[in-house]
């Protein structure tokens, strides 16, 4: 089974995938990539209870252009 790719969405909309910063342009790259690489591959959306539902809507749409699997989780403080 392939790992998911975690992509975390902080309070302020701000993307992180293994502890490192994405502007969303550099996150649309990575789950491209990522897709490329493992047609198998899926994404895990995990946003900040308090933050806007748009972000999360970017990073859905990033998946879905490459046809890539995602679920989503938001995480209460």
């Amino acid at each position: 089974m392939t790992p998911e790719l975690i992509v975390n969405i902080s309070s302020e909309g701000r993307y992180k995938v293994a502890a490192k910063e994405f502007t969303e342009s550099e996150l649309a790259a990575l789950i491209a990539q990522a897709k490329k690489n493992n047609p198998h591959q899926s994404t895990l959306i995990r946003g900040d209870g308090a933050s806007e539902l748009r972000y999360a809507v970017r990073v859905m749409g990033y998946c879905n252009r490459v046809e890539m699997r995602y679920r989503i989780a938001a995480l209460q403080k």
